[in-house]
């Protein structure tokens, strides 16, 4: 999943720890990637904001800290979010709508009070329709991450998720039938 950030969600991400060590917290709660949205000045997201954050400079990260479980799924749902929009990627704006949907009561309205309403981030993601406007990906996405895309897409929809690729298949065969003529030779007349 972590290929199908854009650079711009992968800033906001670096900047979650930051939020959470600044507010003593053991680990990063969904107000912090709320947060770090919030303070990012880049991106599909931020032109939402209706209040600018502070100019301070922001929370340096720590070292090591992990999501607690609300924020794997707000980031889970920004996943779901990205491909029930038809999105090939996940930018700040499917991070944001996935914490105005499914975020804590607190955050929700933290988010409200500073432009981020569900009809005003509902309004962002049908205006961008999928598309990367001001945000770039990451990187290419490998083979692999495509075919992650597809199934998570495919079970998005409820369909069956694709088989192996083509060449996987032919390689299997192909493997298989060597098998079996060894084993034939092996085994002898």
């Amino acid at each position: 999943m972590f290929a199908h950030f854009t650079t711009d969600a992968r800033a906001v991400l670096t900047q979650v720890p930051g939020f959470a060590h600044a507010a003593s917290r053991p680990s990063m709660e969904p107000i912090d990637l709320a947060q770090a949205l919030h303070a990012h000045r880049n991106g599909n997201a931020a032109e939402i904001w209706t209040s600018p954050w502070p100019a301070t400079d922001l929370p340096a990260s720590p070292p090591e800290m992990s999501f607690d479980k609300p924020t794997k799924v707000a980031l889970e749902q920004s996943l779901h979010i990205a491909l029930a929009t038809g999105a090939e990627h996940i930018g700040t704006e499917h991070l944001l709508a996935a914490l105005v949907r499914t975020g804590p009561a607190d955050v929700k309205e933290w988010l409200s009070e500073r432009g981020a309403t569900p009809e005003a981030v509902d309004a962002l993601l049908t205006r961008l329709a999928g598309g990367l406007h001001q945000e770039r990906p990451a990187e290419t996405p490998t083979a692999k991450d495509r075919r992650e895309w597809k199934r998570a897409k495919a079970r998005q929809e409820g369909q069956k998720p694709p088989g192996l690729p083509p060449a996987y298949t032919v390689a299997l065969v192909v493997v298989a039938v060597v098998v079996v003529l060894a084993l034939c030779v092996w085994s002898g007349p």
